[in-house]
């Protein structure tokens, strides 16, 4: 299940099937060598950076905090929420059979009792993350999260939806050049972000396996490609080329922009549920 919209199912696959579909329509430039992949990939970055964090891949970390700054994320590329959480140390350690390596984590709702007949409970989220290597399972929880308040001008790296810029906390944080930093000198941090989906074995792009934005990348490439020829002169009668493939690009963006607005059925029925329990009061 995607961690900041449940309602997301989207995939992400390798971008060659792209690739071999815009070798193939334009396949006489492509047997003369004029086609260039090595600017394919920034162009998949330009149309997902007009999509906006819906064709993103969605993720979260736990950054510790030292000397009031931390690193982000390698995949990093839009904010979502940033919480300060205390850590309960490591609860203990578990032989394993083999050797394995992967991070589990999972988020549960806790109730504490306070004073001595526990009349009193702190209600609150406990996120726990598991890492189990070489055959020793490691497990560390994190309590009380606070959602931390943005210093500065984020806006660059905050999604539309960021759940940091209206926050009130006294704890605040400050993301610029690959880093966090934070008023605090120690601690860690849960960060729910959107990530630019790579392939983990290359580190190319992926694209969002859907074929209106398949499309719109695919449309986006090929004009690009004849932009270039255009401005060079490099290929004779390039001016008609080039203004078609300026209008398919400029109607498939416009359609796949349409589809990553158009909200989820997940959504939908989430909206209904919460206008129904609004406006209860005057049934």
């Amino acid at each position: 299940m995607s961690v900041i919209n449940p309602g997301n199912t989207l995939e992400f696959k390798s971008s060659e099937s792209i690739f071999a579909r815009i070798r193939k329509r334009l396949k006489s430039y492509d047997n003369v060598g004029v086609l260039d992949e090595g600017d394919w990939y920034y162009y998949i970055k330009e149309v997902l950076d007009k999509l906006g964090a819906s064709v993103y891949n969605e993720c979260e970390a736990v950054l510790t905090i030292d000397n009031f700054k931390a690193c982000l994320p390698e995949d990093f590329s839009y904010l979502y929420a940033a919480y300060k959480c205390t850590s309960n140390g490591i609860e203990g350690t578990l032989p394993q059979t083999g050797f394995v390596f992967y991070i589990d984590e999972t988020h549960e709702a806790y109730k504490k009792g306070t004073g001595w007949n526990s009349t009193k409970e702190i209600i609150g989220d406990k996120i726990t993350i598991r890492t189990y290597i070489e055959g020793v399972e490691s497990s560390i929880s994190y309590s009380n999260p606070c959602l931390l308040r943005l210093s500065g001008n984020n806006s660059r790296v905050c999604d539309s939806d960021c759940q940091n810029i209206f926050a009130k906390s006294i704890d605040e944080i400050t993301i610029n050049n690959s880093r966090v930093y934070t008023n605090f000198n120690d601690g860690c941090i849960l960060m729910k972000y959107y990530a630019l989906p790579l392939d983990k074995e290359s580190g190319l792009p992926l694209i969002p396996d859907n074929p209106r934005i398949e499309k719109a990348i695919e449309d986006y490439i090929v004009y690009r490609i004849f932009e270039d020829f255009y401005f060079n002169g490099d290929v004779p009668d390039i001016q008609n080329k080039y203004q078609l493939a300026r209008a398919n690009n400029d109607d498939s963006i416009k359609e796949a922009l349409y589809w990553c607005k158009f909200p989820t059925f997940q959504n939908a029925i989430n909206k209904i549920r919460v206008d129904r329990k609004r406006f209860s009061i005057y049934q």
